[in-house]
This record gives structure tokens, sequence and C-alpha cells, in this order.
């Protein structure tokens, strides 16, 4: 009998091409599966890597503001400050003012009467009055 017609030899070819098929099937099917795991976990990974990044430029970000935060109230405190130290040293400049103005007033008026006393009582001793006074008056406060 011809060997390529013998059924026992087909029966047996059938089964080698069954189990060839089956074992390439199964072999694909569990490589497609380990594919798909392995690029789940890869998407996994990279998804865990991208929110451990946002969560560290939020974090940088909260940071930078804060500094921000700080500067911008630093430098509002050390403008009241500035603006405080300014206001009391015009307060100072103005109670100055004020106070030369006093005494320049009373000068004027100290001269005004010696002239007035002068013109009255024409005394060696009323002119040196008058004359001190009234170059007191001219020079302003001696007592500066």
């Amino acid at each position: 009998m011809n060997y390529f017609v013998n059924p026992e030899r087909w029966k047996s070819i059938s089964a080698l091409a069954l189990a060839i098929f089956l074992g390439t099937f199964f072999a694909g099917a569990c490589i497609k599966l380990w594919i798909e795991y392995d690029a789940r976990l890869a998407i996994e990974k990279a998804q865990k890597e991208i929110q451990v990044e946002k969560e560290r430029r939020e974090k940088e970000w909260q940071k930078e503001r804060r500094e921000l935060q700080d500067r911008r109230e630093f430098l509002a405190r050390k403008a009241r400050k500035e603006t405080e130290a300014r206001k009391q040293r015009l307060a100072i400049v103005a109670e100055t003012a004020r106070k030369q103005q006093e005494i320049q007033r009373k000068l004027n008026a100290t001269c005004r009467f010696w002239q007035n006393e002068y013109s009255k009582q024409r005394t060696h001793s009323n002119a040196v009055m008058l004359k001190t006074a009234c170059n007191r008056a001219r020079m302003g406060n001696p007592y500066k």
C-alpha cells in the first residue's frame, strides 16, 4: 500500500497538524496576553510617573507661591515701616518748625517792644537792648 494513501498515516498527520495548530494558537495567545500585560504594566508605570511629576510640580508651584507671598508681605511690612518712619520724621520736622516759628515770633515781639521803648525814652541802655533784640530777631534763633 502506498505510504501517502495510508489512512493511519493521515490520522497521525492530522493529529500532529492539530497539535501544531493548537500549540501555535496557544503560544500566540500566551504571547499576546504577555505583551498586553507588559504593556498594561508600562502604561501604569508611566501614569504613576506622570502623577508623581504632577505632584512634584504642584509642590514646587505652591512653594514658589508661598515664597512670593512671603516676599510680598515682607515688602509690604517694610513699606509700612518706612512710611511710619517718614511720618515720624515729618512730624518731628513740623514740630521743630513750629517751635522755631514760635521762637522767631517771640524774638520779633521783643524787638518791637524795645523799638517802642526806645522811641519813648532814648537812653543808652534802651539802645543797647534794642540793638541786641533786633539783631537776634534778624539772625533767627541764636539758641539753635
